[in-house]
């Protein structure tokens, strides 16, 4: 799979001891760590237990050195868009029962053998949705996919409202509840390219920029981004778009292109040209509608949520999201019992060294 660009320059992240506390910049929280989950090129994720309450309630600690841009953006956006008050404002607003957006728990920085590191805690989630599309032969039965689609377009019209774009949308970001008993509910992930679509309350004007071409997940950002223009709220439904018709077809036309930048950009053309090859009436309209967005363009979200809610009656299936039987339900009802060591440092490094 083609890989996140990343700016060059950034430093890696040591690996924390477990049990080292990690306390909030605002002094009334402290974190301690369980076992590293996760990392990336340059930061590392682990699980976390707040100091003092209950063993059961496990968060995520994500971790990088603090001169690091994305885990910078990271924050800033999640202070925008997903404090818990403001979670529930809207929440509240919309009348909604569920948003696809974790919580923003907390922040700070912390020294580690002479080091400063930024970390962000949200709470802990369950398995990827590319997990699930791995166990299914890399594709989902229409139901599941536009009950995922109406949850990722209340979490864009929530981002969007803000003043934000999420710019990096895909199954790999999008992770299930951790709580077997809520498996129908997602959660969006991963602010990292998050960017501001708004200056003095203006939408940036549409400027392309050669330095930035390709900017975002290779095979699913959009054609703006790959024009090198700002993210967008057309950009992020685009998005979107592409990754459904993965999850429909179980791959991409342009997949095979993977190292050629323009020739994915081209095909990403051939396809949006070619509508009526679409062999699914739901998303075909759902590009016409994405298609004639301008690039400032405040899109319907409601339009976009009646469409999906037509597509699941007209499947009969009640809007609730089908996870195949089998291995992804398995894998589901037990995120909390992975081995108590977590991943190895030598894993970590031999990782990294061939991701460089």
């Amino acid at each position: 799979m083609a890989k996140v660009k990343a700016a060059k320059g950034y430093k890696h992240a040591e690996v924390f001891p477990m049990s080292e506390i990690l306390k909030s910049a605002d002094k009334k929280k402290e974190y301690s760590l369980v076992k590293l989950i996760g990392f990336g090129g340059f930061g590392l994720i682990y699980t976390a237990r707040q100091v003092g309450c209950s063993p059961d309630e496990e968060y995520v600690a994500k971790v990088e050195p603090i001169g690091n841009g994305p885990l910078f953006n990271e924050f800033h956006a999640l202070q925008k868009i997903a404090r818990p008050n403001l979670i529930q404002d809207y929440l509240k607003g919309k009348r909604l029962t569920h948003l696809a957006i974790p919580e923003f728990i907390a922040n700070g920085v912390h020294e580690y053998k002479g080091v400063q590191y930024r970390f962000i805690i949200i709470p802990r989630l369950g398995i990827d949705l590319q997990k699930v599309l791995e166990y299914n032969g890399s594709h989902l039965d229409e139901s599941t996919v536009y009950c995922v689609a109406k949850q990722m377009i209340d979490a864009l019209e929530c981002i969007h409202h803000h003043g934000y774009a999420h710019a990096d949308l895909k199954a790999g970001n999008i992770l299930f509840a951790a709580d077997s008993n809520k498996i129908d509910k997602v959660y969006l992930i991963d602010y990292g390219l998050a960017s501001k679509i708004f200056i003095d309350k203006k939408h940036k004007v549409y400027k392309p920029e050669k330095k930035n071409a390709h900017n975002g997940t290779l095979l699913y950002t959009s054609l703006d981004a790959h024009e090198g223009a700002n993210p967008s709220r057309r950009g992020d439904l685009q998005i979107l778009g592409f990754c459904m018709y993965e999850w429909l077809t179980g791959s991409l036309p342009w997949k095979k292109y993977s190292e050629n930048k323009e020739q994915v950009k081209h095909e990403k053309e051939v396809l949006l040209q070619n509508l009526s090859k679409i062999p699914f009436e739901t998303l075909r309209t759902y590009f016409k509608t994405i298609e004639k967005l301008k690039y400032d363009e405040q899109p319907n979200y409601e339009k976009l949520q009646c469409l999906f809610q037509d597509a699941l009656k007209k499947h009969g299936k009640g809007g609730k999201l089908l996870i195949p039987p089998g291995k992804p339900l398995e894998i589901i009802s037990n995120t909390k019992t992975a081995p108590k060591r977590g991943i190895p440092r030598s894993k970590v490094i031999s990782k990294r060294k061939k991701l460089e």
